[in-house]
């Protein structure tokens, strides 16, 4: 997961925001957006996981069937939705 965020532009983004706090700031500065920055983003992982864990959980208490189905209902969703980005950039 930390190569693809990286390779999203996440850490350069970082990179570069850093490189002009330092050259135009102090080392403390720096550090402090460093901070302000990874604590949000797992915060924001955080939540963007537990809204999508809440139906799985949910699911439990359903007939047992059920959760398979959502399960490749959601995996599916998924692939169509990586194709038909993916061939919006190709084309």
């Amino acid at each position: 997961m930390g190569v693809l965020h990286g390779l999203a532009g996440s850490a350069a983004l970082t990179l570069l925001v850093l490189t002009e706090i330092m050259r135009n700031g102090s080392p403390v500065a720096g550090l402090s957006y460093l901070l302000i920055f990874g604590i949000g983003s797992i915060g924001g992982m955080l939540i963007m996981s537990s809204l999508i864990g809440i139906p799985f959980a949910l699911t439990t208490r359903l007939p047992a069937r059920l959760p398979d189905i959502l399960q490749f209902s959601a995996a599916g969703s998924s692939v169509v939705f990586g194709l038909y980005y993916g061939w919006q950039i190709i084309s």
